[in-house]
């Protein structure tokens, strides 16, 4: 009855048993780690809480279609269930539930449950930047796909306009700022 359990667990992510408590799965994102610089595997661990009331519907419904008897001895088998489970708890200190976790009551008297980690290999993937230079790679260019290769080739064979007029320039702001001065020091008379 414990396989169906963790078949139908493995299945929706969520379970309520009366008298043991509320299993839910929790999906763990993959972490960057900046400065060992890799990323840590997603992985699945189960969360435990001690509050449930009623046995889940769909598990009822579920293991009784499994066992083709009624919801209510699909209850009575729970019911079992959890108390040999408590049992083993009471006489061994905790209960190890393959592919859940192990269950144990903490100092206060509560349950707990260590759940098992999944999907987690491997463990650590590096995260190395690789360059390599002067490799030919697609680039959209407008609506073109070309390399950056022959994109380096054209931007090398464009000739540079050079302007050989820049003097011009220099030479009316030099004007000016002579104009300016001869100005100044004939309304002022001194400098």
């Amino acid at each position: 009855m414990l396989m169906l359990l963790q078949k139908f667990f493995s299945q929706k992510g969520y379970l309520s048993i009366e008298g043991l408590g509320i299993f839910e799965k929790k999906y763990h994102q993959p972490e960057y780690h900046t400065v060992e610089q890799y990323f840590s595997a997603p992985f699945e661990s189960i969360l435990f809480s001690e509050k449930a009331t009623t046995t889940s519907t769909d598990y009822l419904h579920y293991l009784a279609n499994q066992h083709q008897i009624s919801t209510e001895a699909a209850k009575d088998l729970v019911s079992k269930d959890v108390d040999d489970i408590l049992s083993t708890i009471q006489t061994n200190g905790r209960y190890n539930w393959k592919g859940i976790g192990n269950l144990h009551r903490n100092a206060s008297g509560q349950l707990e449950l260590e759940s098992e980690q999944f999907f987690r290999e491997p463990d650590t993937l590096p995260a190395a930047k690789v360059i390599r230079k002067n490799e030919a790679h697609l680039i959209t260019v407008g609506e073109q796909e070309k390399t950056n290769l022959e994109m380096t080739a054209f931007y090398q064979d464009l000739p540079v306009k050079r302007s050989g007029k820049w003097w011009i320039m220099a030479v009316v702001l030099g004007l000016v700022t002579i104009g300016y001065l001869v100005y100044y020091y004939i309304v002022h008379q001194s400098f």
